[in-house]
């Protein structure tokens, strides 16, 4: 794999870093707090992440790697609560080695190959996937009986998708918006009403860890006097593919029976980019989401996430969906679907083909032996 490969936004990441480094090192700190720019275009967090990389690890990417390493001990942990220990250790192993999967981002070697290039995705989905890990409840328990830690955590970590990320901002603001609407519906409906002050409590620790985001405001605002929310390159023509207009123009002109060729060409080109018309396996992941929000016997925590992932798909009817900018979400998809195989669709669609199977058989002694990475 090319190290930092020039053309790409990684080096202007790096470059960025080591400026921001020897400001500090020259105690001028008002020009690190700028972070070399006025107005922030590119990603803002990357630059701050690599500084304090180079003060542990020096000039190299060492430290980026070393992060990058331990997602795997992450995705398995998610697994393992999601699934069992049987299956989660088969799946781990496609994570790791067999791309069958790879069409989800779901490969410890393109986050490698990421972080390598200097991008920041793979500390973003790191954070995305540790958010999953905290407040992902086990069997058969609520979600609130998590730590009210995990939840501020989980509002850092938020945080930190964001900065690294902004396109994320969508799912993190519609997960809010679930969560403050299951809160709102329990308690005016008396669902577990005694533990209402305590949900309340969860909810405003998570805002409060996701508050630095205003930092991002306030830093646009001060050095450029502009008011901008996070960058300013959401609304530029490379980034923004389809603007609303165009989509309102060509829902207008539907509305007529009139097709504007232009426009759905520009659309269409658009949407390949995110699923393309042959990638069925995306599609049953996607509309596995819809199925997650509607099912009755769906506990209210998956409820949530799969209206939060829903919407954070929203964007990219607006800007591209490269790859490497859905990874971790399409993964968090995926790692939803195995959960709902085991729970849902085994259990009322293929129990009567598969009547001998179980997904909690045990397996031989030397399978756990060798390929178990957690040896529990």
């Amino acid at each position: 794999m090319i190290y930092l490969q020039r053309g790409n936004d990684g080096l202007t990441h790096y470059k960025i870093g080591r400026q921001i480094l020897e400001n500090f090192y020259n105690n001028n700190y008002v020009e690190v707090l700028r972070g070399n720019s006025d107005v922030f275009y590119f990603m803002p967090g990357m630059r701050y992440v690599n500084s304090l990389f180079m003060i542990l690890f020096g000039e190299t990417m060492l430290g980026y790697l070393l992060i990058v390493a331990f997602i795997p001990f992450i995705i398995i942990k998610i697994l393992r609560r999601l699934i069992n220990k049987n299956w989660s250790i088969i799946i781990f192993w496609c994570f790791m080695v067999f791309p069958i999967f790879e069409s989800f981002g779901f490969l410890q070697f393109y986050l490698s190959k990421l972080a390598v290039l200097g991008f920041g995705e793979s500390l973003c989905y790191l954070f995305l996937f540790l958010f999953f890990l905290l407040i992902l409840p086990k069997e058969n328990s609520s979600f609130f009986t998590i730590k009210n830690t995990n939840f501020f955590l989980c509002g850092i970590l938020f945080f930190g998708v964001v900065i690294l990320r902004p396109n994320y901002l969508m799912q993190i603001l519609s997960f809010y918006f679930a969560f403050g609407f299951f809160i709102f519906y329990t308690y005016r409906h008396g669902i577990e009403s005694e533990h209402h002050n305590e949900k309340l409590l969860k909810f405003i620790l998570m805002v409060i860890g996701f508050c630095p985001i205003l930092l991002l405001l306030w830093h646009n605002w001060h050095f450029g006097n502009e008011i901008i929310f996070l960058t300013k390159a959401s609304t530029i023509a490379e980034n923004l593919k389809v603007p609303p207009s165009i989509w309102l123009d060509f829902i207008f002109g539907l509305s007529k029976f009139q097709i504007n060729f232009v426009n759905l060409k520009i659309i269409s080109a658009n949407l390949s980019t995110w699923i393309n018309y042959y990638e069925i396996w995306l599609m049953i992941i996607y509309l596995n989401l819809w199925v997650g929000v509607f099912r009755k016997n769906n506990s209210y925590f998956f409820k949530i996430m799969c209206f939060s992932l829903i919407c954070s798909h929203i964007p990219y009817l607006f800007y591209a969906g490269d790859h490497r900018y859905t990874y971790g979400l399409w993964t968090i998809c995926l790692l939803i679907f195995f959960r709902d195989v085991k729970e849902y669709y085994f259990h009322k669609y293929l129990i009567k083909n598969f009547t001998k199977f179980k997904f909690d058989k045990e397996f031989s002694e030397n399978f756990y032996r060798f390929l178990d990475p957690l040896r529990r």
